[in-house]
């Protein structure tokens, strides 16, 4: 297996570990992130998103 196949199947299994549910706010240079649960309990994080990729599925305010 060559780097590049490699590299392709870790941006993939990353790019699967985030669930559809996360909902990312961009608020300057903070996200403020819900993760739904299925209790119906919300907890807010703040997260430091320096940058963000342009191919984040999801409302993202330029």
């Amino acid at each position: 297996m060559d780097s590049s196949t490699q590299d392709r199947t870790r941006t993939r299994q990353s790019r699967a570990r985030t669930p559809p549910s996360v909902h990312v706010e961009r608020v300057g240079s903070t996200s403020t992130v819900e993760h739904g649960r299925a209790d119906g309990e919300r907890r807010r994080d703040v997260v430091v998103v320096p940058r963000v990729p342009s191919n984040v599925e999801g409302e993202v305010d330029a």
